[in-house]
């Protein structure tokens, strides 16, 4: 089956694991980036999910135009603020992945 790779679009899949008993905690500190990070130019998706097994795991997957794009997502204050708060006592462990789609 022929398909072609997108390597212009970026898919950004960022995972969160809350600290035992912060999960609460944690989607309250994350969720102000569903109202701000649609907003920014380039941003095409941008969704939270909570895994079904495990509530306190966290995912977002993310898809930019290009990689100018993830450049000025990650200069955005509140994103890095928010990111600085979860790192620091709410977050056992996180994950920051990079892909290009492929399409048929």
């Amino acid at each position: 089956m022929k398909h072609t790779v997108n390597d212009t679009q970026i898919v950004v899949i960022a995972s969160f694991i809350a600290n035992q008993g912060k999960e609460q905690e944690l989607l309250e500190a994350i969720l102000p980036l569903l109202a701000e990070i649609p907003r920014e130019p380039g941003c095409i998706r941008y969704e939270l999910n909570q895994n079904h097994d495990n509530p306190a795991k966290f995912t977002f997957v993310e898809k930019f135009i290009n990689q100018q794009a993830i450049d000025a997502h990650m200069q955005n204050p509140v994103g890095q603020q928010v990111f600085e708060k979860v790192t620091a006592g709410l977050v056992a462990e996180f994950s920051v992945e990079t892909y290009s789609q492929i399409v048929l």
